[in-house]
């Protein structure tokens, strides 16, 4: 019996695990840049779809090295607004894919347009973060992530009415957080929220990489080995690669 079952043997759970190392990598990511470090272990598979700049050597040799430096924190130390709009983009794009999968099920394109949206959503109902981060931090995330996903259905509305009137309205115009969708979140956690004693803390790191492992979607870090190793077990498991990101 292996202890990776395949995919097609067991359901995704309907999360979107984050990765989002702090701690000593505030510090560190300072060390990868010095170093010109790429990605660790399995996170530079070839089949995966978010590629390090650092592999594409024109490209790095077109960048200034303050603009390599900040390439290096975007993708190591991610901020509050790079994970809002990392987010946005990666459920827009895993949504996208989603909506096709159930077209390609459906003979009825009507059918499948009006039951794919719901049964997508389905799919992709909960965020946990799995991290070492300061709980101020994690409590503003939380709160940004939330407001993202409500503000749209009333930026949508408010486009809809916009354009209904002609009216030259900024409520309708969107900003790099906002989903052309309607969206929800039914929760949001983390690692910090897990009520851990002495007896079980020593394991709650696996813990963390069996959430990112039976997500329907993974952001990791590339630089970090606990990220590696949830993609590891993704890919033993036959998740497609384009379930499985990076920042």
């Amino acid at each position: 019996m292996t202890p990776t079952p395949p995919v097609s043997k067991i359901e995704s759970l309907p999360v979107l695990a984050l990765h989002l190392r702090r701690g000593d990598f505030i510090e560190h990511c300072d060390n990868l840049y010095n170093w010109n470090s790429t990605y660790t272990g399995f996170n530079t598979q070839p089949s995966l779809p978010d590629r390090f700049f650092m592999e594409n050597t024109t490209m790095r040799d077109s960048m200034s090295t303050d603009e390599i430096k900040e390439a290096y924190k975007q993708k190591c130390l991610i901020d509050v607004g790079e994970v809002r709009k990392r987010v946005v983009r990666a459920v827009t794009e895993w949504r996208n894919e989603r909506l096709q999968i159930f077209e390609r099920q459906q003979r009825n394109r009507f059918m499948a347009a009006h039951n794919g949206d719901e049964g997508v959503k389905e799919m992709l109902r909960k965020v946990y973060i799995m991290t070492n981060g300061d709980r101020e931090f994690l409590n503003q995330l939380k709160s940004a992530l939330l407001s993202d996903a409500q503000r749209s259905a009333l930026r949508i509305d408010n486009k809809l009415i916009a354009e209904d009137t002609n009216a030259n309205s900024t409520n309708g115009s969107s900003s790099q957080y906002d989903y052309d969708f309607v969206w929800s979140w039914d929760e949001i956690s983390t690692s910090r929220d897990m009520d851990i004693g002495w007896e079980t803390k020593y394991v709650a790191q696996a813990m963390d990489m069996y959430v990112g492992q039976r997500a329907e979607v993974f952001i990791g870090n590339g630089f970090s080995s606990l990220t590696a190793n949830v993609v590891l077990l993704r890919t033993v498991a036959g998740v497609e690669p384009w379930r499985t990101r990076f920042w």
